[in-house]
């Protein structure tokens, strides 16, 4: 898990715009991590399936 000290600081300082920021920074990477895995599992079953063509 990654450092959870900027969004601890801004949940005890009560900075609403600080927090939404973090979490959406957050999702950003989730998804983006998600979208690498997806294409890596694609990439995997289109080389099972075809062996000879990649």
């Amino acid at each position: 898990m990654g450092n959870l000290g900027p969004m601890k600081d801004a949940m005890d300082n009560g900075d609403k715009e600080a927090i939404e920021e973090l979490m959406q920074i957050a999702i950003n990477k989730a998804l983006e991590h998600a979208e690498s895995v997806n294409e890596m599992e694609m990439a995997s079953a289109a080389r099972g399936m075809m062996p000879g063509m990649f």
